[in-house]
């Protein structure tokens, strides 16, 4: 869908919203770009994984709640995972 896409926009370097989020430490953001469906497993165009980024910042309680919300999130998204349709049809 056009929203889909919107929600993982790519800048000039491949990063996404969540990506931005993630690095700026920001769990709200983070929970609602999950939420509206953005991939946690997305990697910007040096091969850096969102997933990876949270656990690079993953130092303080901020972060540790952000990586768990990420992991989980790509978790269920991975091939095979009972709820790995469900990304398609948001």
């Amino acid at each position: 869908s056009v929203y889909k896409r919107q929600v993982d926009a790519r800048d000039a370097g491949g990063a996404t919203p969540l990506a931005a989020a993630v690095h700026a430490g920001r769990a709200g953001a983070v929970a609602a770009l999950l939420g509206a469906g953005a991939s946690p497993r997305s990697a910007d165009l040096a091969g850096e994984t969102v997933l990876a980024a949270a656990r690079a910042l993953a130092y303080d309680d901020a972060g540790r709640a952000i990586l768990a919300a990420v992991a989980a999130a790509a978790v269920e998204a991975a091939p095979g995972a009972p709820n790995a349709g469900a990304d398609a049809a948001r």
